[in-house]
C-alpha cells in the first residue's frame, strides 16, 4: 500500500512536470521579423525615400538642361559652317573656336555633374539602406 501510493504520488509528479514543461513552451512564441520590410514602412524611409527621388530628379532635370543648351551650340555650329563664305571665313572660324571651347567645357560639366550626382546618390542610398546592397 505504501509503494502503491509512493507510485501514485511519484506519477503526479511526473504528470505535473510534463504539464509544466507543456505550459512553459507553449508561452515560448517564436518568430521571425524581416527588418527591412519592417524600417521600409517607417516613415523616416519614406521621407528620405522621397526626398532621394525629388533629389534625382532635380539632376536628372538640371543634366538634361545642360544636354539641351549643348545641342543648342552643336546647331549654332552647323549653321555656321553651312552660311561659311571666303568673305566671313576668318569671323566664322573664330567663332566656330569659341563654340568648340564652350561645347567642350560644357561637356566636362556634363561629366562632373553626372559624377558628382551618382556619388551622392549612392551616399545617401547608404544612409538609408544601409552598407549592404538588399
Amino acid at each position: 500500500m505504501k509503494r502503491m501510493t509512493n507510485l501514485l504520488k511519484g506519477a503526479v509528479v511526473v504528470l505535473g512536470l510534463f504539464f509544466a514543461t507543456n505550459v512553459a513552451n507553449a508561452q515560448q512564441k517564436i518568430g521571425h521579423i524581416n527588418a527591412d520590410e519592417v524600417f521600409q514602412l517607417t516613415p523616416e524611409f519614406k521621407t528620405a525615400t522621397e526626398q532621394l527621388k525629388a533629389l534625382s530628379e532635380e539632376k536628372q532635370k538640371e543634366i538634361e538642361a545642360m544636354i539641351t543648351e549643348l545641342q543648342k551650340k552643336e546647331k549654332e555650329a552647323e549653321e555656321l559652317l553651312r552660311n561659311q563664305s571666303e568673305a566671313n571665313k576668318v569671323q566664322t572660324q573664330t567663332k566656330l573656336d569659341s563654340l568648340q571651347k564652350e561645347y567642350q567645357q560644357m561637356q566636362q560639366r556634363i561629366q562632373r555633374c553626372s559624377k558628382s550626382s551618382a556619388r551622392n546618390y549612392r551616399k545617401k542610398t547608404t544612409r538609408i539602406n544601409g552598407p549592404y546592397p538588399n
